[in-house]
């Protein structure tokens, strides 16, 4: 029998031994349990929406410098258009919510990263594809630019292992294949990071917003770690040429 469950479902033996089934009715669309169910549906998708638009306004205001203040809680509900004492319902502070939306940012960028490389057998390319991604967002989306250079995003990194994925886990390789040359992985993994969050910075501040600085950074990170120029350039063309073949599917992408 399709549909519904059956509910109750028991077998009755009376002491002449003739067995009677008895069954509960199953319960129909638009019962009190059903509605229930739709009610805690309906409620819990209200409360991830209002969530979602506290961090998105914060992901608006957050800016430590440059304004002569830091963002405060103030600055979030006006521009989520909300009371502070719904702000409160989901985030005890400011700095509570700026975590939150950096985890989500770091899950987002290590998604991205993994749906556009992880089939990538080059680990030049893999490598320079951090980089790329990342100096690319910078570049199209000033507002992650300026978050991202607000807060210690490689902390959040840290927390989801996204810097071996993104970082040590294509250096790795490429130190097997002969590619990079270092002895310590901490320190090259530092020269990429420190390399590429300088860049972002310098994006985030409307500077250089081009495809070549990009591309120029990328290689850079390479060189830096005794790929030839010539290698170098070609990996972070690579790189460039996978994100700008899937860009439209990035809900950030436009073209620099």
């Amino acid at each position: 029998m399709t549909g519904l469950p059956i509910m109750g479902l028991q077998w009755l033996v009376p002491s002449d031994h003739e067995a009677i089934m008895t069954r509960q009715p199953e319960r129909q669309p638009g019962s009190d349990g059903l509605a229930e169910d739709f009610r805690v549906r309906a409620a819990r998708q209200k409360r991830e929406r209002m969530r979602a638009r506290l961090l998105e306004a914060t992901l608006d205001v957050y800016e430590p410098w440059g304004r002569g203040r830091a963002a405060v809680i103030d600055d979030v509900v006006r521009r989520a258009d909300v009371s502070r004492g719904t702000f409160y319902k989901y985030f005890e502070t400011l700095e509570e919510a700026v975590a939150e939306l950096g985890r989500q940012l770091a899950e987002e960028t290590l998604g991205n990263y993994r749906d556009l490389f992880s089939q990538e057998s080059d680990p030049a390319t893999r490598t320079a594809g951090g980089p790329v991604l990342t100096l690319a967002r910078a570049a199209m989306e000033p507002r992650w630019g300026l978050f991202t250079a607000s807060i210690d995003f490689i902390e959040q990194f840290s927390h989801l292992d996204s810097l071996y994925a993104i970082v040590a886990d294509p250096l790795e390789d490429a130190r097997r294949q002969g590619i990079v040359r270092f002895d310590s992985m901490d320190a090259a993994m530092d020269m990429v990071v420190g390399t590429t969050t300088q860049a972002i910075k310098r994006l985030a501040h409307g500077q250089q917003r081009n495809r070549q600085y990009i591309l120029d950074i990328a290689a850079l990170c390479l060189t830096g770690l005794g790929t030839s120029r010539d290698q170098s350039a070609a990996a972070a063309e690579r790189a460039w040429s996978r994100l700008s073949a899937r860009g439209s599917t990035l809900p950030w992408w436009q073209e620099l």
